[in-house]
């Protein structure tokens, strides 16, 4: 029985699959029969206003034409709500969603003659707290264990990407522009580059004010000219931050418009290859369900870009102990230690900047220390970031028992890295 990796990729009307099967050996797009729509990988999420029950792909559309809907009501997005009504019926979202999941999951063991899930991985576009929730609990809901399934955003899933291609496409920089109905997100991918360890890491910027895809038909035709204008401003700055730019990879409904193609082919080259393409983050988030752990490290918008160390002995020698490596999501890069001083009154760190390999030396000493014997001065030493590039130390005299009593006097250094 074949055993199965599946990527979702939620955006507000639907989903796409990257599917991963052992015999295959290889991440494709996927279309599950008989609820897809046209496009290859792509199934429209429609929630049926009346009895609350959904419907994929053509079905969906059938229904609300043939009910006279004025609209349906997704199951993914910034806006949804914990319970959807419908005709005075009260349903909750994330149920319906578990079952749409388990629907299309359904149609894939299928398929493949009863072939078993063993892991899937959700992604979607701008993925917050509340959306990673409502998925993992909808994974649950349809018996999938911890361990079976993950939730990862659009940046970690063009990581994991970029990270699978052939060796020769994963060199040179690289960026994703990713269209959605708010607007636009460049996705920027910086490679390993095999010198000071220093790892891949992904830069994200929102450029939804420059572009919206979610006009009406009046307002299309009447501002084309000045949609596709932003359109060339936002390839712009994702070629400008990506010098030099070894591929674009542009993903989006906007995308299919002609004159916007016409607007990207002027930018192709011998240098700068162009792909288009709705499967991106499906397939990056399969690739996650197939191996968790990246075969390279990689950093990701929202986490340290640089690795802290501070000077010790480490079996009678002097080392470097990292105290914040380099990854750490900013909300949890601080370190507390407690150190005793023998011989010097210096405290040394070692700052390792991940994207370039340069390495900087930081020498911290107190100021007119209480005097105490050798090794009996004992102090507290705080590490945190302030921001991606700024690092706060504090040092605190926390004395040496009864013998040596606390001062509990603080210095404090900031560093701009």
């Amino acid at each position: 029985m074949a055993s199965l990796m599946i990527g979702m990729d939620f955006y507000d009307t639907g989903v796409y699959l990257g599917l991963w099967a052992e015999e295959e050996r290889g991440a494709k797009s996927f279309a599950v029969p008989g609820i897809s729509d046209e496009e290859d990988g792509h199934i429209p999420l429609y929630v049926v206003p009346g009895n609350g029950e959904f419907y994929a792909g053509h079905e969906g559309i059938e229904y609300a034409i043939r009910e006279h809907c004025n609209g349906v009501s997704v199951l993914y997005g910034r806006n949804v709500r914990e319970k959807i009504t419908v005709n005075m019926e009260e349903y909750d979202s994330t149920e319906l969603l578990s079952g749409f999941m388990g629907a299309v999951l359904g149609a894939v063991k299928k398929h493949f003659g009863g072939a078993s899930i063993a892991r899937l991985c959700v992604t979607g576009t701008r993925m917050n707290d509340a959306d990673e929730k409502r998925l993992k609990t909808a994974m649950e809901m349809l018996g999938l264990k911890p361990d079976q399934y993950a939730v990862i955003n659009h940046a970690n899933a063009y990581a994991r990407y970029m990270l699978n291609q052939k060796e020769e496409d994963r060199k040179g920089r690289a960026a994703a522009i990713d269209f959605d109905a708010l607007g636009a997100m460049i996705y920027s991918f910086v490679p390993y580059e095999n010198r000071s360890g220093a790892p891949s890491h992904i830069l994200s910027d929102d450029l939804s004010m420059m572009f919206k895809s979610d006009l009406s038909s009046s307002e299309k035709d009447s501002k084309e000219d000045e949609q596709i204008k932003a359109f060339e401003n936002i390839v712009n700055t994702a070629i400008s931050k990506n010098l030099p730019l070894a591929r674009l990879l542009v993903t989006g409904k906007s995308v299919d418009n002609e004159k916007i193609k016409n607007v990207l082919k002027k930018y192709a080259s011998e240098n700068i290859r162009i792909f288009f393409g709705q499967n991106l983050y499906s397939l990056g988030a399969c690739y996650m369900a197939v191996n968790e752990t990246p075969k390279e490290k990689t950093i990701f918008d929202g986490e340290t870009l640089h690795s802290i160390s501070m000077e010790g002995y480490k079996d009678s020698l002097i080392d470097a102990v990292e105290l914040i490596p380099a990854g750490t999501p900013l909300k949890n890069a601080k370190k507390e230690v407690q150190v005793i001083l023998d011989g010097t009154n210096e405290l040394v760190f070692h700052v390792l900047d991940m994207r370039n390999g340069n390495r900087n030396t930081y020498t911290f000493t107190p100021d007119d220390l209480h005097v105490r014997d050798n090794r009996t001065q004992r102090l507290e030493v705080k590490v945190f970031f302030l921001d991606k590039l700024t690092i706060v130390l504090k040092v605190r005299d926390i004395g040496f028992g009864n013998i040596y009593p606390a001062t509990f006097r603080v210095w404090e250094q900031v560093i701009q890295l």
